[in-house]
């Protein structure tokens, strides 16, 4: 798993500019997880954290500006082990039940809640476990904030794969070829007659391409690649997510189109927000 949390190492410098390092991680934790009004923009969308989580990480920052306050009298280990306190609360925020029901949501109105045999078994069947895992726990009057969190990461981790799982752009019906076929799918799926997963979308959506809207914009560009006088650039979106997949990052949710979509929605009420509140667990 990867270090999560922003790059500090104390350099070989003299006490003052170790101090001043220190100030800088707090600082970069503290806009980083809108910690303060002050971080807070119009428009930001950011994810929820537990507030015991969320208060044990202001208290270390708070503890660190203390051992700042220290100078000169403070040593090098007492700067380090600021900084590593701090760390270690980072690595252990959790993430808020309604975090992990709005994902649910999303998942199911991009991927729908039956395979639409697209997706191999084995990986529906692993998607379908953490979906009904995730389900229980927000049920439960006993699921500890850990199991919460844990249960949200395994499902961001796992619709992210499922959203690049197939390489050929083009292949929306994932049997391997870009054919008529492909086009066929996409022009009844642009007048509404079929409904494509997040991963058919995005194999299906050219470079520029909107994936939340496929249109018949996107069969002609088939057609013609198919005739040998076109080419199929993978989105945009495709190449950032695949970098990201299990990122844990706080705008981890910005690597995945349809996740930001969603999020983007819930937050400023664009598009019609029924079409995931539908899928909320009350």
């Amino acid at each position: 798993m990867p270090n999560l949390t922003p790059a500090f190492a104390l350099e070989e410098t003299d006490l003052q500019e170790q101090v001043e390092q220190l100030e800088d991680y707090c600082v970069e934790i503290e806009v980083l997880y809108k910690l303060d009004d002050l971080y807070m923009a119009p428009g930001d969308i950011y994810l929820l954290y537990t507030s015991s989580t969320i208060e044990a990480l202001k208290a270390e920052i708070a503890n660190a500006r203390e051992t700042e306050s220290k100078y000169p009298s403070v040593t090098a280990e007492e700067i380090t082990n600021a900084k590593q306190a701090i760390e270690n609360c980072v690595e252990n925020l959790c993430i808020e039940k309604d975090e992990l029901n709005f994902l649910i949501a999303v998942c199911k109105k991009e991927n729908g809640t039956e395979n639409n045999g697209y997706y191999s078994d084995e990986m529906w069947s692993g998607y379908s476990d953490l979906i009904d895992k995730a389900t229980e726990l927000l049920l439960s009057d006993t699921a500890s904030d850990e199991e919460i969190n844990n249960a949200y990461w395994e499902l961001v981790f796992c619709f992210n794969e499922m959203c690049v799982s197939n390489k050929l752009v083009g292949d929306v019906d994932n049997n391997g070829t870009v054919d008529v076929s492909d086009v066929t799918l996409v022009q009844k799926a642009a007048v509404g007659n079929a409904s494509l997963n997040a991963s058919q979308r995005m194999a299906a959506a050219n470079q520029e391409g909107d994936i939340d809207s496929i249109t018949v914009a996107n069969a002609t560009a088939m057609q013609k690649y198919i005739v040998t006088s076109g080419t199929l650039d993978e989105n945009q979106y495709f190449q950032v997510l695949e970098e990201n997949l299990y990122s844990k990052d706080p705008y981890h949710f910005e690597n995945n189109p349809f996740y930001l979509a969603g999020m983007v929605c819930r937050y400023y009420g664009y598009g019609n927000f029924d079409v995931y509140s539908k899928y909320l667990i009350q």
